[in-house]
């Protein structure tokens, strides 16, 4: 989304990205690029906030050598010194899909699986957030299963939470994820229902919402505005367009474009009475 962010800058092209969470977009001092989702950062506060809750005292963070992935660890990092000295977070890096073809041997796969088992009894390690894409969040997740490895494992919000459940299958079950949609709302309910109509039996995820509320939220400022043009459209979101919620929740910018109404909310991946696989609420993901 940044290189995006860039071309429709230097073209004069308002731009609303629906899901890029990286913190550089707020840094580009655009009048013209808004953040629909929370940065990085703001997801590194709520995640330390979780692993503060839930009592995590020694956890393990995997994480791919990319910009991203390592400015999202130094985050958190700072987010949970901010909050606890007691919570030990240790680091490790995996190797780069990319590097090798797009994808990993099944020598890389055990070989990282064996590193993440041995550094969890010797430095009794009771938790394991993956920081990475999701290929290699799934590649790890199902190997560590074939390793009779036992702890829970946190992962980064994906855009299809459907997908993640496809690649991951019966071994993610347990699995947390953060999510910035809130399902149980009336607005989603009532898009849920639209969209579920409309595709014939397809539910609706996060991207399904962003999506959707990327328009009418421009729609509305357009409205606001009286206006279609980027710099008047730009002034009407930031200054004066009151909070407005959509089917994933509540939009209001800041003055670098990023939303200052985002929420994360997380989720366990649970088996459901019929059989097949889903995220739910945590506090009521029972299976």
């Amino acid at each position: 989304a940044l290189p995006a962010a860039l071309s429709y800058q230097d073209n004069g092209i308002l731009f609303l990205s629906s899901a890029s969470t990286d913190t550089q977009m707020a840094q580009l001092d655009s009048p013209l690029t808004f953040q629909l989702s929370s940065p990085d950062s703001r997801l590194a506060e709520q995640m330390a906030d979780y692993i503060i809750s839930r009592r995590f005292n020694n956890m393990l963070v995997l994480f791919s050598r990319d910009r991203k992935s390592e400015n999202f660890v130094e985050f958190l990092q700072k987010s949970i010194q901010r909050s606890s000295t007691s919570i030990v977070i240790h680091q490790q890096s995996v190797p780069n899909r990319y590097l090798r073809g797009g994808d990993w041997s099944d020598f890389d796969t055990t070989s990282i699986i064996a590193s993440l088992t041995k550094a969890a009894n010797e430095k009794k390690i009771d938790s394991v957030l993956i920081v990475s894409d999701m290929t290699t969040t799934a590649t790890l997740i199902k190997g560590s299963k074939d390793f009779d490895f036992k702890l829970p494992f946190i992962v980064m919000p994906a855009t299809s939470t459907e997908r993640f459940i496809s690649v991951v299958g019966e071994s993610g079950v347990g699995v947390v994820m953060p999510t910035s949609v809130d399902q149980s709302t009336p607005h989603f309910k009532q898009f849920s229902k639209r969209f579920v109509k409309y595709t014939k039996g397809a539910y609706p995820d996060a991207s399904a919402a962003l999506g959707y509320d990327s328009v009418y939220l421009l729609n509305e400022a357009m409205e606001k505005a009286n206006s279609s043009k980027p710099l008047h459209l730009s002034l009407t979101l930031q200054y004066t367009m009151p909070p407005w919620t959509g089917a994933s929740g509540t939009f209001g910018f800041l003055e670098n474009g990023a939303n200052n109404h985002r929420k994360y909310f997380f989720t366990r991946l649970v088996r459901t009475d019929s059989g097949g696989l889903e995220f739910r609420p945590e506090d009521n993901a029972k299976e």
